[in-house]
């Protein structure tokens, strides 16, 4: 069994990627985002560069909420070449707003969505607010959704709708379902409940645009019985009782998403 991820929060974590050593076996590709936070321009800088200087062919970088660029340190972070980034966090910032927030983006988030398209870098939609998220799918021709659930199984202000995916998978995108207990049924959940949302979204949309985007070491919430690489045996166990066979399995736990990081 072999597992892609476009989402890991190690990064996030003080922890470097020696702490996925132990899961070298399972990985083919992971994508380690650098999340703002507190973090200024510098902090982010910092890690990214720490990261690049230990990464091997298995890893690749990301930016989560790109709030701190401005003109300064603009040619800084695309000297970087990540292969997405978001806007925004759940709230407002300088780009536009999450999804806690109701509102599109703002002059200043609409520019930087053109810089990425015009190099090349993948907008990244997760955590924006519909309208923002319906904003850059406007201006990009090149937009994914890293880590998300689905709001037509579960309603969560978090999850993506119905509308978004069918545009994201119109403009060849894909989208990574994510492991947050809250996202997926609003409790304590399981790889059952993981396995529900792939189902939805199957049924739906076809399985060529849907992977994972774990959010491990960015979330505790996690599903009781999915809280490493080594448990997808779990998820795989709930998918195959559902009559999906190893192709589907393995093209949504690794080949699809390997297929987009290969575009680059």
């Amino acid at each position: 069994m072999l597992i892609s991820d476009m989402h890991n929060d190690i990064l996030n974590r003080r922890e470097n990627l020696s702490g996925l050593a132990k899961f070298d076996t399972v990985i083919s590709k992971i994508v380690c985002a650098v999340f703002r936070g507190s973090k200024n321009f510098s902090g982010v800088e910092n890690a990214a560069w720490n990261f690049l200087k230990n990464t091997t062919r298995k890893y690749y970088l990301a930016f989560e909420d790109c709030g701190y660029l401005d003109y300064d340190n603009l040619q800084t972070f695309l000297n970087f070449k990540p292969l997405y980034a978001s806007l925004t966090y759940n709230d407002e910032n300088e780009m536009g707003f999450g999804c806690h927030k109701d509102g599109g983006l703002k002059s200043k988030g609409k520019e930087f969505a053109k810089i990425l398209s015009g190099n090349n870098i993948v907008s990244d939609i997760a955590h924006l607010s519909k309208k923002s998220a319906l904003d850059v799918l406007d201006i990009c021709e090149r937009v994914i959704c890293s880590h998300t659930c689905f709001s037509g199984y579960y309603r969560h202000k978090r999850n993506i709708d119905d509308e978004i995916i069918r545009l994201i998978v119109q403009k060849n995108g894909i989208t990574g379902l994510t492991f947050v207990g809250e996202f997926l049924c609003g409790g304590k959940a399981t790889a059952k409940d993981c396995a529900n949302h792939i189902d939805y979204y199957v049924n739906k949309f076809g399985i060529e645009s849907l992977c994972i985007g774990s959010d491990f070491y960015g979330t505790d919430d996690l599903p009781v019985n999915l809280k490493n690489y080594f448990d997808f045996e779990n998820l795989y166990e709930e998918l195959h009782k559902m009559n999906y066979n190893q192709e589907q399995i393995d093209s949504i736990f690794y080949k699809n998403a390997d297929k987009y990081i290969n575009l680059e």
